[in-house]
């Protein structure tokens, strides 16, 4: 199949929609659009140095690798298809008539260019960003179908109101829309009978090469954004009363109290390549998801549980509606309670095992991003 997918920033965060496009087939042609934004800049330090970052990077892309199969950034092998990708040169301020007509125009010179180099005539669009309901008129495509990752207008950051008026938009012109979690699906009847549920996938081959040997060293690990919703009062009172644990987080910090810095038995370490993460927790003994519980994390559908159980760790998860859906899962352990989880470590640790882990690892066999795609593809074409 052919496809134009508006995703992020191709080659950054190990994303759902990176994710996907890496496991299509060699018969499949794709254009990957970078993140056109969903936040509109303000007038201040952080986002004018943002913005000068993102137009220096724009400018070299533009020049030496608009259009290129292979991203030399990319930390996994990108897909077996035929692959484009373009950097947009769009302006960010999309709820401006006059930014909107520039990017429009210059979105589909871009797109048009890259079209004909692979021959396309009229592919599918996949869009995770619904700010593209306003660009796509002119370009010549089959099918839109709409890829619904998060309550974006619940995200802290993004532009609230540029996304309340756009994404009734999208689901209004998209003949499918994907919903990686069923609170993502809308619940208005004419929008709703068009949605299709497609949980989150994992990359069995890549967690495979996780050691299934115990390290017998007793860390609780995580990976992933630190940011606002995670609940840093379950984490300081498990590192307080788990005073022989360790707690890892590894990630990119965004959000991070100063009394959780201060806290012995907690580990905050920078981020490594997608690549890299199987190697890296290899002395965990278990993993968890310490989310708060809200209107925006019951809508998310977390790649890493996946991950987690691939890698053959027992996981422990708040009470999401997406994981709760997977508690019979081998490994899965969902709740609140400090006390609960607390008795929950010290069992894993005393029954973890290579057998252990392997069991836990063959409960997301069926899970792999190519089952997701083949998913994918066949609701795009039955739609």
């Amino acid at each position: 199949m052919d496809f134009i997918v508006f995703g992020d920033d191709w080659g950054g965060h190990a994303s759902t929609t990176q994710h996907l496009v890496r496991h299509f087939f060699e018969v499949d042609r794709v254009i990957w659009v970078d993140s056109i934004g969903m936040r509109t800049p303000g007038l201040n330090r952080k986002d004018l140095t943002r913005l000068k970052v993102k137009a220096c990077s724009l400018a070299t892309k533009v020049a030496t690798r608009e259009l290129q199969q292979k991203d030399p950034k990319t930390d996994c092998e990108i897909t077996a298809c035929q692959f484009l990708h373009i950097a947009p040169m769009v302006v960010p301020f999309h709820q401006n008539s006059l930014c909107r007509f520039f990017n429009k125009w210059i979105l589909h010179i871009q797109i048009l260019r890259a079209m004909k180099l692979l021959g396309m005539v009229a592919p599918n669009i996949l869009s995770a960003n619904p700010v593209v309901a306003h660009y796509i008129q002119g370009i010549p495509y089959r099918k839109l179908a709409y890829l619904r990752l998060d309550r974006y207008a619940e995200l802290p950051g993004v532009d609230r109101d540029l996304i309340l008026e756009v994404e009734p938009l999208m689901f209004d012109q998209a003949a499918l829309i994907i919903a990686t979690a069923r609170k993502l699906i809308p619940q208005q009847a004419v929008w709703e009978k068009k949605s299709h549920y497609l949980p989150q996938g994992v990359d069995t081959a890549h967690f495979a090469l996780a050691s299934y040997e115990p390290s017998r060293k007793k860390i609780l690990g995580f990976f992933g954004l630190v940011a606002e919703w995670l609940d840093f009062s379950l984490i300081e009172m498990i590192a307080t009363n788990m005073r022989d644990w360790i707690l890892e987080f590894r990630g990119p910090i965004r959000y991070l109290p100063e009394r959780s810095k201060k806290i012995e038995n907690v580990r905050w370490l920078p981020p490594v390549p997608f690549k890299d993460l199987p190697f890296v927790i290899k002395d965990w003994a278990c993993a968890w998801i310490p989310f708060q519980v809200s209107a925006l994390t019951e809508s998310v559908n977390p790649l890493k549980i996946r991950e987690y159980l691939a890698a053959g760790l027992a996981s422990h998860c708040t009470s999401l509606p997406e994981v709760y859906a997977m508690k019979n899962c081998p490994g899965v352990f969902i709740s609140d309670t400090p006390q609960e989880i607390e008795e929950w470590l010290e069992s894993c640790f005393q029954c973890d095992s290579r057998e252990q882990r392997l069991k836990i690892r063959a409960g997301v066999a069926d899970d792999s991003w190519t089952n997701r795609v083949i998913q994918l593809q066949r609701v795009i074409s039955q739609c």
